[in-house]
């Protein structure tokens, strides 16, 4: 998951992680050919009897520089509240749905979330009123949202891990996860989550097939030579694809070690093979 240009710098800066240079304000400088400012000494109490010496006349004051202009400010993007909203979501699902996640995740999850809300420069009642819009949505139809947020939470550590790479390092190491591809036979979700953060590959007809899961959401897909983007979506246990180009279809899923099978409704079925992360750098 790629954080968004506004919300990265603004956690970056929260945390020190901004180069110097990009942190420090413009300092003002003395036009030139004007005259530094020079501290007068403190007066010595006059003598008893000594005679009045002549005042010379007070200099005329030194002009203060004018300021520079204040840098702008970059607003908080759509993107920015988006990214907000999706992991408000997350957290609420895991209260709301019951689910079951690493303690070390749920811990920085929490981080995060604190990051962003300080980083966004939103005031309180703004916040309050995000958590309650994404509340509602969950209330409107928890089943539902219970039942498609399972595959999201699933994905949460290897987000954090990468959102930690991406802010070096300050959300603390998680344990050591192990592969997706088990050597059981799985279905539905747990088949879905298997494909997260991984690979798969297929060769039909001459022509290879590589698709790249992304936790966010995100899939990405190269035809022999052909990159496309698209989207992919767990629903019902069925794996989806959508492409601008082509309709959204839907899989039954089973995952066997490194063996993916994907049947189409019609019962149309394709074998691929998972490897584990993102060998061809999709």
């Amino acid at each position: 998951m790629r954080l968004p240009g506004l919300l990265a710098s603004a956690l970056l800066a929260t945390v020190g992680l901004l180069p110097a240079s990009a942190q420090q304000a413009p300092v003002a400088t003395i036009a030139a050919g004007a005259t530094p400012p020079v501290a007068e000494p403190a007066a010595k109490p006059a003598a008893a009897e000594a005679p009045t010496q002549p005042v010379a006349p007070a200099a005329a004051p030194l002009a203060t520089p004018a300021a520079g202009p204040a840098p702008a400010q970059a607003s908080f993007s759509k993107e920015d509240r988006e990214a907000l909203e999706a992991f408000i979501g997350m957290q609420l699902l895991i209260s709301e749905c019951a689910f079951k996640v690493p303690a070390h995740d749920a811990s920085r999850l929490r981080k995060v979330l604190a990051l962003m809300e300080k980083g966004s420069g939103l005031p309180q009642p703004e916040l309050a009123q995000i958590k309650g819009k994404v509340f509602t949505q969950i209330q409107t139809d928890q089943q539902k949202a219970c039942a498609e947020g399972r595959i999201q939470v699933a994905t949460l550590g290897p987000i954090l891990d990468e959102m930690n790479t991406q802010l070096g390092g300050i959300l603390g190491d998680a344990p050591a996860r192990p592969q997706a591809a088990a050597a059981a036979r799985v279905t539905g979700f747990a088949a879905i989550q298997a494909l997260v953060g991984n690979t798969i590959t297929a060769r039909v007809n001459g022509v290879t097939y590589t698709d790249h899961i992304l936790p966010d959401g995100t899939l990405r897909n190269l035809e022999d030579s052909t990159l496309s983007v698209g989207k992919w979506t767990a629903e019902g246990g069925r794996y989806c694809t959508l492409y601008k180009s082509y309709p959204k279809v839907c899989y039954t899923i089973e995952v066997a070690g490194s063996d993916v099978t994907l049947t189409e409704a019609s019962g149309q079925g394709w074998r691929y093979t998972l490897t584990p992360g993102n060998p061809n750098r999709l």
